[in-house]
């Protein structure tokens, strides 16, 4: 406002620049800048004011293009004309900003229409000629067969219209063509045609040896003159016949059978070039197979004829038959089944002079004839009276040297071809045969039967198979079988008889029987039979059971559960049974009555007899079950002269006592053995084996086809191994192990094991083989304590039973290799062992079963053997021949110890002592209980040698060899072991002594006891033998206990691990302890001595003597005669006589006189012996802390003297405690010390390989 007043070139700018585009009021600065270059800001409001401008413009219209078929492709014309809009626009004058908008007219849309109408082209397709070559018309013809015709080829476009743009785009044309026909032209090409005759069919006439020949004759141009039709035989023409006319048959006679013939057809015609001639192509070969049913072999004819209700033989009639119903004729063969056979017709006649009837049988294909000169039928000659028989006016066997092309080199080959053919003609038998190739078994080696099979099951009723038959089993008189297989190939006519084809061969095989349905047979004799069952009168009576006979029982046959398997299967049974039972039974007529009565009439016993041996016979051979060829098939091994029916009903008539299971190999010998042509039942399976499973022996086979677990434990002795494998398949040779051999040899007992063995349902049981024993127990004794079932239970037992036989092996090795041979010899014996009948209840337990129980081994096995033995409450028991388990389980460790024990009795004075005996005085007991027995576990702190267990080397807790197998080699390894266990049982007895003599009076009378003799007196009178009492010490005997000698003179045990006062029973079961001293040396002088003296210095002398020079002589009688001859001799009740009295004295004289003066001057020279080399003591290192029970703590014991230091500190602490560490060995710490120490050195010395003294 004031710029006025400022001076001139005052200059004015905005500080910073102003923004004037927008309309409102701005704050600015003024900079004002005067002429001497100062300034001043000045503040200044800046107001801008908005400034519109208003305009018009128009809008465009839109063109949118639409198609129209009814313009031709690209033809425009506009349908409706555009028209612009208009619209008013108000700007902001500065900015330029548009303030609003307003249309003020809508713009008018063009339209276009565009031509798309399709565009069509057709083009023509002209058709082409062909020229096709016909002979149905004459040569020179020519023929319009088809007109042509020109095809059409229309391309069609269409078009796309864009409607945005007006674009036209063309499509892709489709093309319709019509193809044009071809003109087709028939051109003759036709001559005259040769004519043909060619052979329609051959039909067979073989009866009249002839064949008739139709023809059919092709012959278009009428150009046939004639034919002649041509034989050939191989390459020779042997006639020639017109043929007259062609439409009619031509009849061919004359010919021969069996010749390969080959039929041609001579043809003359004529097709305009004269009479031609010309062999057709057309030939056919054949040759006429003469093949009928014929009886070749006739050994017995036997008439019967009805008599009431039964059929009974007529040896003669004496008048002429009213009704033929009545009567039915059995012919029975020399080499095949019999036949039974309904009478069809008779007539009065005679033959070779004798008045008969003759009685024709009617079959299909049936001829009758000699020299091939054959009737139809079949007729026999039953005589008038009995001056001849008719076996005498119908036998005939057939000769078949006198067959046409028979030679004498192939006897053996038409007699098998019989076997495979046994229905069929001589002449065709010997046709086949002919061509048996000569390096063929079948030309070389008689057969004895065939057998029809399905894959590898036996076939019996073949009639219900035919189909399925795929193999026939060849048996050989070689004792040898050949498979050869089979392919069903027809029935031959209407004969009922299945014809087969042998693959790869020419040959025929038809089974020996006619396939009949028996289900009118059946149908009529299940209600009898389903009627009967086991407890019913009809079996009792049958058994001869009267209802008050409380000896028989049903339960010891064993066949309850056979006799319902029979009945629940009896339709199947009765066919195999009259399938098997004759080559010809045909189920009707007279015949059918026959059978049905008999069956009827003998309901029980059949059922009984088809129970018995369905049970007992049902045996595999591997992969072949032979139940059908023992039950039904009984010519296998070449006896045809059996019934299957009458077989089956004499067993099941042979009444209980012969029927009980334990009387199988009895029965096999009374009612099979004939049958079977077989021995005895063992020579019968074997047969079975021999042929079936040649490769393998009688024992493996045995083993591979029971269900019972098996184990044969060779020696691991080389030389005893040798003997049992050498021995191998030798039933009577007593090396052998093998199961079979031993069941099946001449002096077992048992024979009637093998039956029930190859017979068992399920695994239920096992057998232990070995150089001395076989051994028998039920799975069932072990189930109740096993915690699995099923497969792993059967492998839980498998695993135990190998065990066991380890242990029993082991055992017998160990004797094996310490006695002499002739002793060795001894061991190999087969004494028969039961695990007992301990078995699992449904409580959860266990309790004694009997044999009608129904446990499966007792069922399957332990039952029908039928040996058994009461629980009598003991451990186990032998009596030299048996050993029975009661309480003890034979795998168990226990019962593997006892097992030991019953052997010591059953060997020791026989093979154990080399045949001396057992010294007179002293009881089976005392040599097996504590002394040759194995202890029961290496833990066991008692003496004895381990001869079974194999344990862990390091176990702390041991005090036997940890091998025995190992250690025991021979009697040397048996002496040094003993003699270093000494070294260690003398230091502690002597360290523990040395510790109690210090003691004071009380603590030696609580610790000490004295052992002493209790005399028997003889029958005579005479104190002899002694029993062993152990007593308190007076205070008088305590107050001589100053020096350890004293301990032996006053013949001094513990009480700890032996009594406090008691006089210990002869022949009884005592335990020596390893860890508890007995320092007597008590003998006895007037006989033996008692049982506890007898086993600690027997130990002593095996330690100090060995085997032969000490153990032998004090335990065997082998100075007895001696001392019978020397006037000592006592009465023995066990020999039943007086025999030589061996006294400890007699024993000493022997074997210790010359070195010591008494048995205490011998037992305080083994103590000293230790003694002195106390200096040696080699150290050990133990783990014991004295008050600590189970310390690990571990402490070197370095000298004798610091083990002596131990005892006294031990003992102290018993000394607190002594009644209770004295009596219960276990709460003592000396024994405890002891303990930790024997075992460290057992150890240390590789179980007492080296001794513990350097």
């Amino acid at each position: 406002k004031n710029v006025a007043d400022l001076p001139a070139n005052t200059q004015f700018a905005f500080k910073t620049p102003v923004d004037t585009a927008q309309a409102g009021e701005i704050e600015a600065i003024v900079v004002v800048t005067y002429p001497d270059g100062s300034q001043d800001e000045v503040p200044v409001n800046i107001t801008v004011k908005e400034k519109l401008v208003t305009t018009t413009e128009s809008i465009p219209f839109e063109t949118l293009y639409q198609p129209d078929e009814s313009l031709n492709y690209g033809e425009r014309r506009v349908d409706q004309e555009g028209v612009e809009g208009q619209k008013e626009i108000t700007k902001d004058a500065l900015t330029q900003d548009i303030k609003s908008e307003r249309v003020v007219s809508n713009p008018v849309q063009q339209i276009i229409k565009v031509g798309v109408k399709p565009t069509v082209t057709t083009e023509s397709i002209p058709f082409n000629e062909r020229r096709e070559n016909d002979d149905t018309l004459e040569k020179g013809k020519e023929v319009v067969a088809v007109n042509g015709q020109n095809g059409t080829k229309t391309t069609t476009v269409t078009y796309t219209l864009d409607e945005q743009t007006g674009v036209i785009t063309p499509n892709n044309p489709v093309v319709e063509t019509t193809p044009a026909i071809e003109k087709i032209i028939k051109v003759g090409t036709r001559t005259k045609e040769k004519p043909t005759l060619d052979i329609q069919r051959i039909e067979k006439d073989e009866d009249k040896k002839s064949v008739k020949v139709s023809y059919t004759l092709n012959d278009r141009d009428s150009a046939y003159v004639s034919a002649t039709a041509k034989l050939y035989k191989g390459t020779e023409l042997i006639r020639e016949v017109p043929i007259t006319d062609p439409t009619q048959v031509l009849t061919l006679t004359d010919l021969n059978y069996f010749t390969d013939y080959t039929l041609k057809t001579e043809l003359i015609y004529n097709i305009g070039d004269g009479n031609q001639q010309e062999m057709q192509i057309d030939t056919e070969d054949f040759r006429l197979e003469y093949k009928k049913v014929e009886f070749k072999d006739i050994n017995t004819v036997e008439l019967y004829e009805k008599d009431g209700t039964a059929y009974r033989q007529k040896t003669s009639l004496s008048a002429l038959p009213t009704d033929l119903n009545h009567y039915y004729i059995k012919v029975k063969p020399s080499q095949s089944k019999e036949m039974l056979l309904p009478v069809s017709s008779v007539e009065e006649t005679t033959k070779d002079g004798v008045p008969v009837y003759k009685m024709t049988v009617v079959l299909p294909e049936l001829i009758q004839g000699m020299q091939g000169e054959y009737a139809q039928n079949y007729a026999f000659y039953i005589p008038k009276n009995d001056s001849v028989s008719s076996t005498q006016l119908n036998a005939y066997r057939v000769n078949y040297l006198s067959v046409q092309d028979a030679t004498a080199d192939r006897e053996v080959a038409y007699a098998n071809t019989e076997k495979l053919l046994p229905f069929y003609n001589k002449e065709y038998i010997v046709r086949l045969a002919n061509q048996i190739d000569v390096n063929h078994k079948l030309y070389s080696t008689r057969l004895i039967d065939v057998v029809p099979m399905i894959d590898q099951t036996i076939v019996t009723d073949v009639h219900a198979n035919k189909g399925a038959i795929n193999k026939l089993m060849l048996h050989y008189a070689d004792n040898t079988v050949d498979y050869m297989p089979l392919a069903f190939k027809e029935d031959f006519k209407t004969t009922k008889i299945a014809e087969y084809t042998l693959t790869g061969t020419p040959l025929l095989y038809t089974p020996e029987m006619m396939l009949t349905s028996y289900a009118p047979i059946i149908d009529e004799v299940m209600p009898t039979l389903s009627a009967i069952t086991f407890d019913s009168n009809e079996i009792l009576n049958t058994l001869g059971i009267s209802a008050d006979d409380s000896t028989k029982s049903l339960d010891d046959l064993y066949l309850s559960q056979a006799f319902e398997k029979i009945k629940a299967n009896l339709p199947q049974e009765l066919a195999k049974m009259l399938s098997a039972d004759k080559a010809i039974n045909l189920p009707e007529g007279s015949v059918k009555e026959t059978l049905v009565n008999k069956i009827k009439e003998n309901a029980a016993s059949i059922l009984l007899g088809l129970s018995y041996l369905n049970r007992w016979y049902n045996i595999n051979y591997d992969d072949i079950n032979v139940k059908d060829l023992s039950v039904y098939k009984l010519d296998f091994f070449g006896n045809n002269q059996v019934s299957t029916l009458e077989h089956i009903i004499n067993v099941g008539s042979a009444g209980f006592d012969i029927l009980r299971a334990s009387k199988n190999v009895e029965v096999f010998q009374s009612k099979l053995a004939n049958v079977k042509g077989k021995n005895s039942v063992f020579e019968y399976v074997e047969a079975y084996r021999q042929l079936f499973t040649p490769q393998k022996t009688n024992n493996e086979w045995l083993k591979a086809n029971s269900k019972a677990y098996m184990v044969e434990s060779l020696s691991t002795v080389e030389d005893a191994r040798q003997k049992q494998l050498n021995a191998d398949g030798q039933k009577n040779n007593k090396y052998s192990v093998g199961i079979y051999d031993r069941i099946a040899s001449d002096n077992w007992e048992y024979k009637n094991m093998l039956l029930p063995l190859l017979t068992m349902e399920d695994e239920s049981m096992y057998i232990i083989s070995n150089i001395a024993t076989l051994a028998f127990g039920g799975y069932e004794r072990y189930s109740s304590r096993a915690k699995v079932t099923g497969d792993e239970f059967i492998q839980y037992m498998r695993n135990r039973v190998n065990q066991g036989a380890t242990w029993q092996r082991d055992y017998f090795d160990f004797w094996y290799k310490m006695i002499n041979e002739e002793s060795r010899d001894k061991l190999f014996r087969k004494i028969l062992t039961y695990d007992g009948f301990f078995y699992a209840n449904d409580k959860g337990g266990d309790s004694w079963k009997t044999l009608k129980d129904k446990d499966s081994s007792i069922q399957n096995f332990f039952g029908p053997v039928g040996r058994y033995y009461i629980n009598n409450g003991q451990g186990a028991y032998a009596n030299g021949l048996i050993i029975h388990f009661i309480s003890y389980r034979m795998l168990d460790r226990d019962g593997a110890a006892t097992f030991t024990h019953e052997m010591t009795h059953n060997f020791d004075g026989t093979a154990y002592f080399e045949g001396k005996g057992r010294r007179e005085g002293l009881g089976a007991e005392v040599f097996a209980r504590g002394m040759l027995e194995a202890p029961m576990y290496v833990s066991s702190s008692t003496m004895g040698i381990n001869t079974l267990f194999t344990d862990n080397f390091d176990d702390t807790n041991r005090f036997h060899a940890a091998n025995p197998n190992e250690r025991y080699q021979n009697l040397d390894d048996v002496k040094e072991y003993m003699h270093n266990m000494f070294d260690v049982v003398y230091m502690l007895e002597y360290a523990e002594g040395m510790a109690v003599l210090k003691q004071n009076a009380s603590i030696k009378k609580k610790w000490y006891r004295t052992i002493e003799n209790v005399l028997i007196t003889d029958k005579d009178g005479n104190q002899t033998h002694a029993a062993n009492r152990v007593r308190p010490l007076t205070d008088t005997e305590v107050d001589k206990l100053k020096t350890f000698e004293d301990l032996i003179d006053n013949n001094i045990i513990n009480r700890r691990s032996y009594a406090d006062d008691e006089t210990f029973k002869r022949d009884s079961y005592y335990n020596i302890p390893i860890l508890s001293a007995n320092y007597a040396a008590i003998d006895n002088k007037n006989g033996a001595p008692g049982d506890v003296m007898y086993k600690r210095i027997a130990f002593e002398l095996l330690a100090a003597k060995g085997y032969h020079g000490g153990y032998l002589p004090y335990s065997s009688n082998m100075y007895a005669q001696e001392a019978f001859d020397a006037g000592y001799k006592t009465w023995s009740g066990w020999h039943r006589r007086y025999i030589g009295l061996t006294t400890d004295q007699f024993v000493f004289d022997k074997i210790l006189a010359q070195e010591y003066a008494s048995w205490a001057d011998f037992k305080k020279a083994m103590y000293q012996e230790r003694i002195n080399k106390l200096s040696r003591f080699k150290p050990i290192t133990i783990q014991y802390e004295l008050g600590v029970p189970g310390s690990t703590k571990e402490i070197t014991i370095t000298s004798f003297e610091h083990y002596q230091r131990l005892v006294e500190q031990a003992l102290e602490s018993d000394m607190a405690n002594i009644d209770r560490a004295t009596s219960h060995a276990p709460a003592s710490w000396v024994q405890l010390l002891h303990s930790k120490v024997y075992n460290a050195y057992l150890r240390q010395t590789n179980d007492f390989r080296t001794s513990i003294f350097d």
